[in-house]
């Protein structure tokens, strides 16, 4: 963790690498980063480590004012997955806001997933080319999915939500 940035040009990395790369800095120096070059970047305070609980990956992330994690890959190749609410490490609850860009993409064992209340985002292609995906239960807290998020889940026939308003999806997200 650096609090003040290097300097760089507003060219050094490709367009694609700000839209997939996050950048954690420590505690209140974000600001520090909105300066040409690093300004396009996703920035998160805080200390991060990565985890694996019941075949699933985490990002968790602890700063001063809240303990997030955010699904990052399954491993798991069960036909129900149940996306947890919370996980605890060493002790510490963390909060799961999402489902990461391609966590469970191409897991052809998938038949049902169960996206529990307070997950706020499924990222894009997600849940891409799971090809026994059959059943969806997404919850009322969700307020964005990712294009593509379910793209080529052949066998999809079931999506239950449990809002009362439909979450806001663009047309290439199944």
């Amino acid at each position: 963790y650096i609090q003040t940035p290097s300097a760089i040009s507003e060219n050094v990395f490709a367009d694609a690498v700000y839209s997939n790369v996050t950048l954690f800095v420590s505690d209140n120096t974000s600001n520090n980063y909105n300066v040409d070059g690093w300004k396009n970047f996703t920035i998160v305070e805080g200390v991060y480590s990565e985890v694996t609980i019941e075949d699933m990956s985490y990002l968790c992330v602890m700063s001063q004012d809240k303990l997030v994690a955010k699904l990052t890959k399954s491993l798991s190749k069960t036909k129900e997955v149940k996306v947890p609410a919370k996980i605890f490490v060493d002790g510490i609850n963390y909060q799961v806001e999402g489902i990461e860009k391609s966590a469970f993409e191409g897991n052809s064992s998938l038949e049902k997933v169960i996206v529990s209340e307070g997950i706020k985002t499924i990222g894009q292609s997600a849940f891409k080319q799971c090809s026994n995906l059959k059943s969806l239960v997404l919850p009322a807290s969700l307020e964005n999915v990712g294009d593509y998020a379910f793209d080529n889940c052949l066998r999809l026939a079931t999506v239950t939500c449990a809002g009362e308003n439909p979450v806001d999806i663009s047309d290439n997200v199944f």
